[in-house]
């Protein structure tokens, strides 16, 4: 029996890690960023695309080294031949080729090597930038599920409150020491605080399903910030030097460099259709006929020749292409310029942001600490007849208003801190790791 149990465990266990599910709790953000990495389809394209770029320069440096090739043949043929007699015969031939060539001078297949290494620094380019994108999406969809959380938390509380303060209100309604009017107006922001609950549950189910498009694996919760986080400004605290960085580093900008780099060389390669082509040639031969009208003959040949071909007339294709090549290479340098300044506007509005979103969260929770004053202070007069159940209310929606805002602003400041690093160029798992170090 202890063993058919063990067998049983075995293959549930088994049936629900193919069904998606974690072996181990997986909750906290560094944790859930290396399940993505290689679960998630996205990234996994870059690196299959990456990789496939590789091959370029094998490529091109195969068109530059020897060719060897070989050949063989057997055939048989029946000839009629007709003179002062008729006659039929029929015979076997047989023989093969060896040949090895080598490029002496082709100038667009060693422009293409260098144009190969531009497309390899080029995919090397993108697919650092596609690590950098999953390290912030996973991060945005974390503390997506973060702020649900939150959400859900301050509604349910508020819920919990509202339906206090309305026993309270229709309590006091029936001694006669509040009117109707608050009464009702008690009991509709506690049926609208019903309605707001069930839509944070909803939204928190929708950014947890968020998440599992990342990994596969479908999370029952993730692990809070921790309640206290150092707000700390971008160093080195000057956006020139910032801008610096990203126009040395950014990889947007490095791939569109490079993209640049390989158009240009493509006017070369097109250009270089009207140069000539000189290979060396050795070449090994046999055949054997055996029979008709010449008899029996075998034939063994060797041969070592220069091939020199220079093109004089295609039509106007050459010059079409290089004239096409041209246009393209002007629309990719565009394309390097408008990356060029979109590096520098992001960098400088992400240096911004950093530091708008540090006073951001000192502001609020300044916000959270007085509003928990002002609520005490309003309930305080609701007591002794001051202030109305209108006006506890509205302290009581400020308050929560207010922590969700904070809650929010913590994140974005994160967020933000990566955006800026990944403008610069300079973003790291590193610094996701860190970041998973604030996580309860």
């Amino acid at each position: 029996m202890k063993k058919s149990l063990f067998i049983a465990i075995f293959v549930l266990n088994a049936s629900l890690n193919s069904a998606g599910y974690a072996n181990e709790p997986i909750n906290r953000l560094f944790d859930i960023y290396q399940l993505a990495e290689k679960s998630d389809p996205v990234y996994l394209t870059s690196e299959a695309n990456y990789l496939a770029q590789q091959q370029s320069n094998p490529q091109s440096w195969a068109a530059v080294l020897p060719q060897i090739s070989f050949s063989a043949y057997r055939s048989n043929t029946e000839q009629d031949i007709t003179a002062s007699t008729s006659s039929i015969q029929s015979f076997d031939s047989n023989g093969y080729t060896l040949r090895i060539s080598q490029a002496l001078f082709r100038q667009s297949d060693f422009i293409r090597i260098s144009q190969s290494n531009a497309t390899i620094l080029k995919a090397q380019a993108s697919f650092d930038l596609a690590k950098h994108d999953l390290i912030l999406r996973v991060a945005t969809r974390y503390f997506n599920v973060l702020a649900a959380k939150d959400d859900l938390n301050f509604n349910q509380r508020e819920y919990k409150a509202l339906k206090r303060r309305l026993l309270q209100s229709e309590q006091k309604f029936k001694v006669g020491l509040i009117a109707i009017t608050d009464v009702h107006e008690a009991r509709a922001r506690y049926d609208q605080s019903t309605a707001q609950v069930i839509t944070a549950e909803n939204k928190l189910q929708i950014t947890l399903e968020n998440l599992r498009e990342l990994t596969g694996v479908t999370l029952a919760d993730v692990k809070s910030l921790t309640s206290d986080i150092p707000l700390l400004t971008p160093e080195p605290e000057n956006m020139d030097a910032w801008v610096k960085l990203a126009l040395a580093n950014n990889l947007d900008l490095l791939a569109a460099k490079q993209f640049m780099k390989i158009a240009k060389d493509e006017i070369a390669i097109q250009r270089a259709g009207h140069l000539p082509t000189l290979d060396l040639v050795a070449e090994r031969s046999y055949s054997k006929v055996g029979g008709g009208f010449f008899g029996t003959r075998q034939i063994d040949q060797n041969s070592i020749s220069l091939e020199f071909n220079l093109p004089l007339y295609a039509g106007g294709r050459t010059a079409s292409k290089t004239t096409q090549a041209r246009y393209e290479y002007n629309a990719a340098k565009q394309k390097y310029i408008q990356s060029q300044r979109a590096t520098e506007r992001l960098t400088r509005s992400g240096y911004l942001n950093v530091l708008s979103n540090i006073s951001q969260v000192q502001a609020l929770k300044q916000a959270v600490t007085s509003g928990d004053k002002a609520l005490e202070t309003t309930q305080a007069g609701f007591e002794v007849g001051t202030r109305t159940t209108v006006d506890v209310l509205n302290s009581q929606r400020e308050l929560f208003r207010a922590k969700k805002d904070y809650a929010r602003a913590r994140y974005n400041y994160l967020l933000e801190t990566l955006q800026l690093k990944k403008a610069a160029g300079i973003l790291t798992t590193h610094d996701l790791k860190q970041m998973s170090n604030l996580i309860q």
